[in-house]
């Protein structure tokens, strides 16, 4: 058991040496190892865009797209999708390189090779749902190539797709 004089704190853990305390701020050098690592990579840059897809999600529920200005849905609707999918593509390219021998070279047998691609497509297809959205009120072929490319988005990321072309 740690000893101690009245008023000064006691360590985290009784091995824990006396000078070593928790902070409330993070620490980036436990990171640092990871950073040079395609899966980790490919996971930050899945976390970050979804998290910015969100948003489109967000601003899309009837009572407050409803209440919005055509400008606003620009900015807080299409613009998340396209960035967020942007990041996606990144992340799917990520993790298809990641199980590739070489990067030119693609591994179609590999079960994490069609996790990545079939992501991939997904991910085009919401940014290209986000891009023609910009076009909503233009007409009805723009609306079309909406519904399509969301479709498309939709099917690729139904986990059934992916786990069943192996």
């Amino acid at each position: 058991m740690p000893t101690s004089t009245p008023g000064s704190p006691l360590p985290l853990h009784p091995r824990e040496s006396p000078g070593k305390r928790w902070s409330w701020y993070l620490s980036l050098s436990p990171l640092k190892p990871h950073l040079r690592s395609t899966s980790f990579l490919a996971s930050l840059s899945q976390l970050i865009s979804a998290t910015i897809f969100w948003i489109s999600h967000f601003t899309a529920l009837p009572s407050i797209k409803s209440s919005l200005s055509t400008p606003v849905p620009n900015g807080t609707y299409w613009l998340p999708q396209v960035v967020g999918g942007t990041g996606s593509i990144v992340s799917s390219n990520l993790f298809m390189l990641e199980v590739q021998e070489k990067w030119y070279r693609t591994e179609p047998g590999l079960l994490g090779w069609h996790v990545g691609f079939w992501n991939l497509v997904g991910a085009v297809g919401f940014t290209l749902c986000g891009a023609l959205g910009f076009a909503e009120h233009e007409g009805e072929g723009g609306e079309h190539a909406l519904a399509l490319s969301t479709f498309v988005g939709s099917w690729a990321f139904f986990d059934r797709v992916g786990s069943t072309v192996v």
